[in-house]
């Protein structure tokens, strides 16, 4: 409400009348400009209240689109990136339905190409981050944002089954490698208090080794649980969960190698044992050169089996070193337990394991199954 263009380009904005204010006048705030009122409306989600902390820009106005570029412009000398909040409010049907009754201007009518496409196509040198729902991600990606938010993941990760989980991981991987990834944001709960503390680090084994940009909170590997709103200025300190520290100390190391920024992943088929709790767990591998790792996630708090087929990349005639970068474990298998019927696990409550997978010498006695 307080940026210079409200003075000094009150034509920039939505403008509504003394009616619509006083019908709400939490939506609009009044300004006087050359010795008259006018009403500019607030920027909001259709969805919830109003943000009165904000002066709504006016996206079918050509100079509005132009002055964004430049700001764009400007940005770019400084930053590597821009996030866009809510980007999707700026298409040019959503806009057209939250605003355009508004318009009553016949020079701003519905412009033909999207701003998103203008902008991205002038400014071409910063990585563009959208936030976005409603079913845009994939839009936005072909418009030329480089990531756009998974917030269905979170979503489904905190209130449905695993099995939606699944689901969701199974969209392509070109759409995929394009989506932030997490479990914690200045919008939400700390992941501590949505997921509790157990299956806020199974979710954040998941998140961490899926594909696409990962996304950490400030205050997120410290376990903190208070959250921040986007305008707060000083907080309550929190102690340091040790465990939730120790926990991310080793998991980022692990990680940040080559394998899960540049292999190939997979999404893997989870069988049952001796019972249904395989629908529980979401696996994948990665792998790169000869190199390959395993991740298994339970995201259910009961302790769940199942078995995983490897046969990719697997010599039936040698045997496999799996180690555990987070508990330190180890144990030796043959390729054709392997492949056929495949790998055993059984795991409690949301226990999440990232098995590396090496090759070790042929012919060498191997244990039936692992758990």
């Amino acid at each position: 409400m307080d940026h210079h263009w409200v003075a000094e380009h009150p034509e920039y904005y939505i403008q509504g009348d003394e009616n619509d204010y006083e019908k709400d006048k939490g939506a609009f705030f009044v300004v006087t400009h050359g010795g008259r009122k006018l009403y500019l409306a607030h920027g909001r989600d259709p969805n919830f209240p109003p943000w009165t902390d904000t002066a709504q820009l006016n996206y079918f106005n050509p100079e509005v689109r132009q002055a964004m570029v430049q700001r764009l412009e400007i940005i770019a000398r400084h930053c590597d990136g821009v996030r866009c909040d809510m980007a999707m409010l700026v298409l040019n049907d959503i806009f057209r339905k939250d605003w355009g009754w508004f318009n009553r201007n016949p020079a701003y009518a519905m412009p033909t190409q999207e701003f998103w496409t203008q902008a991205v196509k002038e400014v071409p040198t910063p990585i563009y981050i959208a936030e976005a729902y409603w079913d845009t991600e994939w839009t936005l990606q072909q418009m030329g944002f480089d990531f756009v938010y998974d917030k269905r993941l979170y979503d489904r990760i905190r209130d449905s089954r695993p099995h939606d989980v699944y689901m969701h991981l199974t969209a392509g991987i070109d759409y995929q490698r394009k989506l932030v990834r997490f479990i914690e944001n200045h919008d939400e709960l700390r992941s501590v208090t949505a997921f509790g503390k157990a299956k806020a680090m199974a979710a954040a084994v998941l998140f961490s080794t899926l594909p696409g940009l990962k996304l950490y909170f400030q205050g997120q590997l410290e376990g903190k649980k208070i959250r921040l709103p986007l305008q707060i200025r000083r907080t309550r300190l929190e102690p340091v969960d040790r465990e939730i520290s120790a926990f991310y100390h080793k998991l980022l190391p692990l990680v940040s190698e080559e394998i899960f920024r540049t292999g190939a992943f997979q999404l893997k088929t989870v069988f049952p044992e001796s019972d249904k709790t395989s629908e529980n767990v979401i696996a994948c591998t990665w792998r790169l050169g000869g190199s390959c790792c395993l991740v298994i996630v339970n995201l259910s708090e009961s302790a769940s089996s199942g078995r995983i087929p490897l046969q990719d990349g697997i010599s039936e005639d040698r045997t496999y070193l799996f180690s555990e970068g987070l508990n330190g474990r180890n144990f030796v298998q043959s390729g054709k337990l392997i492949a056929h019927p495949g790998l055993s696990f059984h795991l409690k409550g949301y226990e999440a394991h990232l098995w590396k997978i090496e090759e070790t010498f042929p012919g060498r006695k191997v244990s039936a199954s692992a758990s």
